[in-house]
């Protein structure tokens, strides 16, 4: 009982120490007036690490209520890079900035340091002393300049015999 006496009651239009809104209306407050927790409401609670009112990325909280941080594997705006980590000489900086590949390294296609291979001879891996990181095809592949030396070495013997 209220002060003036007057029932307690979900739905009077007056939140009480045991309702958190009031009046229920399906959409922000259930039929016991308690609220109804969603992402972009300005109100953080459970499952969220923040709710700024919004369901827009690139001001510090997501859409879905996460927290926009360096190292999550997600680039945000501001961010160059992020590649789940916060380790410096990867290819992506602990600021998430791009970094240079050190000497004898190329950026593969996800971003990362690896060790170069020259695409003409992929197979030749003793004077850098690395292991081999197959290289994307320029169009030309190892077996198509391998089956025309072939070919031409038939017409060759073909031309000799004649």
């Amino acid at each position: 009982c209220r002060a003036n006496c007057t029932e307690e009651l979900c739905g009077d239009g007056i939140v009480d120490p045991q309702e958190q809104c009031d009046p229920p209306d399906g959409t922000t407050c259930d039929a016991m007036c308690m609220s109804i927790s969603r992402c972009g409401d300005g109100i953080v609670q459970a499952g969220e690490q923040c709710d700024d009112g919004n369901v827009l990325d690139g001001d510090g909280c997501r859409g879905d209520c996460s927290i926009e941080t360096c190292g999550d594997g997600r680039v945000d705006m501001g961010e160059a890079c992020d590649d789940g980590n916060t380790a410096n000489g990867d290819g992506c900086s602990a600021m998430c900035a791009i970094e240079s590949c050190p000497d004898g390294q190329t950026r593969n296609q996800q971003g990362q340091c690896v060790e170069f291979v020259d695409p003409s001879n992929p197979n030749d891996i003793e004077d850098c002393g690395c292991t081999a990181v197959p290289a994307q095809s320029s169009g030309t592949s190892t077996n198509s300049v391998g089956l025309g030396l072939l070919l031409l070495a038939a017409l060759f013997l073909r031309r000799r015999r004649r």
